[in-house]
């Protein structure tokens, strides 16, 4: 199996959404080509969505976000987040295992996630691979 170009992976403007006590976070990813096995350059128009982050006491506010880490167990364990990527004509899950929060500046908060990408599941060639990254998030 193959690595994935993770390198080819750039963040558009992504954003974050507070409502009813729970947060979800969409990840604009910049559209990029990838070769497949045939040499075929396939452009890739894809985003990662995160749902269901239940927030403690229900916070409905993106101040006591500041500061917060949320961890979450891995895909079939219970409270784990349902995530995927659509990639090589399949959606490929993502286990997001720990999101950090840090401080709210000019209406953006930064966000460190560390997420787990399983590619060997829709058998797409490319091996599974760990992805920790930083991404600053619009409040909408």
């Amino acid at each position: 199996m193959k690595k994935f170009p993770i390198e080819n992976i750039f963040f558009g403007e992504s954003n974050l959404y507070i409502s009813g006590g729970e947060a979800a976070i969409h990840i604009s990813i910049k559209p990029f080509f990838m070769v497949d096995y045939d040499g075929f350059n396939e452009l890739v128009e894809t985003c990662i969505d995160i749902n269901g982050v239940y927030l403690e006491n229900g916070d409905c506010n993106y101040e006591a976000l500041e500061g917060a880490e949320f961890i979450f167990p891995v895909n079939p364990e219970c409270g784990y987040l349902d995530v995927s990527i659509y990639l090589c004509d399949a959606h490929n899950p993502i286990d997001i295992t720990r999101i950090t929060f840090g401080k709210i500046v000019d209406g953006k908060i930064k966000a460190t996630i560390k997420s787990l990408w399983m590619m060997e599941f829709e058998r797409t060639g490319f091996e599974n691979f760990k992805y920790d990254f930083e991404i600053y998030l619009k409040l909408t």
